[in-house]
Order: structure tokens, then sequence, then C-alpha cells
């Protein structure tokens, strides 16, 4: 879809509809929204859209408040690369001016895939501030410091978490699933990966040992035989994905994107 316009405010309104934020947690702004789950901020926000080609890209982010006055010592950083290093849609941001960690995801949208890209940068937005409150305590028990809690200005401290910050549980009962291609399909995928990835397994399962499939950069018969797979799981690919990172283990089919978590690596 060729467009002149700037597609920002249009995603970003898209974004903030699919999560179905409350109202009274949220404050708005002309590029960006910041809303509260519980006791953790998190903002969304919409760059200034360009055009390529024809088509409307815009980069949108968000990030979460997570621990504040961290010590300023040379081992967070090591610490931040080491956790980083197995992120899958959200990374680590260590602002060590700031004294600041928190989570980060950012996307490229293009107006021709606005619909399903922004899906799926709702499904990365939605399990960062999970992950944020759920690993609040236990990253400040690693960093030091102190939990970033804040309250918004006019509602005050919000007492009852949201439902959104169960959304981890929802991906945690698909993985323990017994996968639907347990046997000769899964037998079928070793052998065509075999000589192209480090993985290993049986009928019931495949496990890569370094977590680096790009899809796009796999021969045709293969890349079609992933999207079979994963066509099954949460989140379906597509020819157009250029990000695709997928991850198939034993029991279940799980799937990872590169290019969401800024400095994101998968392992």
């Amino acid at each position: 879809m060729k467009t002149t316009a700037d597609i920002g405010p249009q995603v970003l309104n898209d974004v903030r509809r699919q999560l179905q934020v409350d109202d009274q947690w949220v404050v708005t702004e002309p590029q960006s929204f910041t809303w509260w789950g519980h006791r953790l901020r998190q903002k969304v926000a919409a760059e200034k859209a360009t055009t390529r080609g024809g088509l409307g890209i815009v980069k949108i982010w968000a990030e979460t408040d997570l621990l504040i006055d961290v010590p300023n010592e040379s081992k967070v950083e090591g610490l931040v690369g080491v956790l980083n290093s197995a992120a899958a849609l959200n990374t680590l941001v260590w602002r060590p001016n700031e004294r600041r960690l928190s989570l980060r995801c950012a996307s490229y949208i293009y107006s021709d895939i606005q619909g399903w890209m922004t899906g799926m940068f709702c499904s990365a937005v939605a399990m960062q501030i999970a992950e944020a409150e759920g690993r609040a305590e236990s990253l400040q028990k690693l960093f030091g410091g102190r939990i970033h809690s804040s309250a918004h200005p006019t509602s005050g401290v919000r007492q009852e978490p949201d439902d959104m910050l169960n959304v981890l549980s929802v991906f945690r009962t698909a993985k323990d699933a017994v996968s639907p291609f347990y046997g000769s399909e899964m037998l079928n995928l070793l052998a065509s990966f075999e000589k192209q990835l480090p993985m290993t397994g049986d009928q019931s399962g495949a496990t890569m040992l370094r977590l680096r499939c790009v899809v796009f950069g796999c021969r045709r018969p293969e890349r079609n035989r992933l999207r079979r797979i994963l066509a099954c799981g949460h989140v379906q690919a597509r020819p157009a994905e250029r990000h695709r990172c997928v991850s198939v283990r034993k029991g279940a089919v799980g799937v990872f994107l590169l290019g969401f978590g800024e400095q994101c690596r998968a392992g």
C-alpha cells in the first residue's frame, strides 16, 4: 500500500487499541502514550515517519521502567550483556548517567505490513511489562538500587494489576503442550537442517544449540516446512518477515523475533 502520509499516529492508536489500555491509567501525548499496568511505568512512542519507495515507514518503541539508583559499577554493564545474550523480544537498557535500568523493544513498521506487524509489536509490548513486573525483585537483588515504581499523575498508585500482566502464563502453557509435529515431520526437519544448523533431537523434538536461524536465509523447501510448523504457534511466519528466529524444542514449538529487542540476541 503506497502512501505519503505519516503512519505513526495510526500505528500508535492501533497499538493502544489492541492493548486495551484503560483510560484511567494512561497519559497521552502527540507521539506517545504512557500507562501503568501496576507499579511500573511503560511508554510507547512512534518517531517521525518517513517514506521510501512509496511506503510509509515508522520506528515505534516501548520502554518499561525497572530499577533506579543502581550503583554505577563496572560489573553492571557486564551483567546486562550476559542477560541480553539470552533475550528474546525485549532487552535490558542501562543508562549509567541516570543510574537507571529498563526493558526496551523497538520495530520498524512499513505501511504494506502495518496490520500484522503492529500485532506482533503489541505481543512484545505486553510481554515487556509483564516481564518487568515479574523480574523486578530478582533484578534488584542482582544489580542493587530500588524498583522504579511510580504513580499515575491523577489516578495515583495502581493497586490492582492489569490483566495483561498474566500474558506470560499463556505462553508458558503453550510451551508445555505436546508438539503436533511429533514423528516423521520432526525427523524431516532435523534432516533438512542438520548441515546448516547446530541442531540435535529426535522424533519428539529438536533443539538448536545456538538459536540463530533466519528464515529467509534457508532454501525454499525448508523455509516452507518451518512456516507450516510455525503456523500452529501463537505467531505465524510470513514470507515478508526478515527478522525471524525459530526455536523448536522438545514437546513444543516456540517463536522469537530478532529485530524487536535492540541489541537483541537469542541463544
